[in-house]
């Protein structure tokens, strides 16, 4: 919900001020968030138990300071690499993930330009396509939204969560596809469905 209002306001805005007024408007959203997490927020040096925390904190120098045992970023990754190596299940889920991520990024950079050719061979020659980014990201949003309630219903019907992953990434594929098609043919509408269906198989992934 907040990210469908972020949408409408990004476009608002951007109506008044220009494609470069969200991104000035963000930094204020930034700062507050920044703030809060600075007076808020403990560190969390992960791994261990809060009585744990409690007992090893003593440790340090000062309050809020990690433990002097703490393992470093190098026997951090070098533990998840063995725990890849030592099970194949592990390799091939982060391997789902990277190539799936990857696609969801790409998608991010690639929707906006091919949205406005398709709306710019829609309109008389020589006129300006107007695309508003605005209300169409808040659209991602709520398909985003609504793949995460399928999930959830997938779930409490006893579905599992591999069969809906691959079911998912099926979708996603065609998805995909279909816009491949529909960007060559400058189709809309297929070009717009084939993204709401993407953004609901990336709901369905970030359930």
């Amino acid at each position: 919900v907040v990210a469908m209002l972020a949408g409408q306001l990004a476009g608002g805005v951007a109506s008044k001020g220009g494609p470069v007024a969200p991104f000035l408007l963000s930094t204020g959203f930034l700062a507050l968030g920044a703030a809060l997490v600075a007076l808020t927020w403990r560190e969390n040096y992960g791994g261990r138990s809060v009585e744990s925390d409690a007992s090893e904190g003593a440790k340090g120098t000062g309050k809020g300071e990690a433990p002097r045992d703490q393992p470093t970023l190098l026997d951090r990754v070098g533990a998840a690499w063995r725990a890849m190596i030592a099970d194949r299940r592990v390799l091939l889920v982060g391997g789902v993930q990277a190539f799936f991520e990857g696609a969801m990024y790409t998608f991010v950079l690639v929707w906006p330009p091919a949205l406005r050719a398709a709306i710019a061979a829609l309109v008389p020659a020589g006129s300006a396509a107007q695309v508003p980014f605005g209300a169409i990201f808040s659209c991602f949003m709520a398909c985003c939204m609504l793949g995460s309630s399928t999930f959830s219903l997938a779930s409490k019907a006893g579905k599992k969560v591999e069969d809906v992953t691959v079911a998912m990434l099926a979708a996603g594929v065609g998805a995909m596809a279909l816009a491949t098609a529909a960007a060559s043919k400058a189709s809309l509408a297929s070009l717009a469905l084939s993204f709401f269906i993407f953004e609901a198989c990336v709901g369905i992934y970030f359930p």
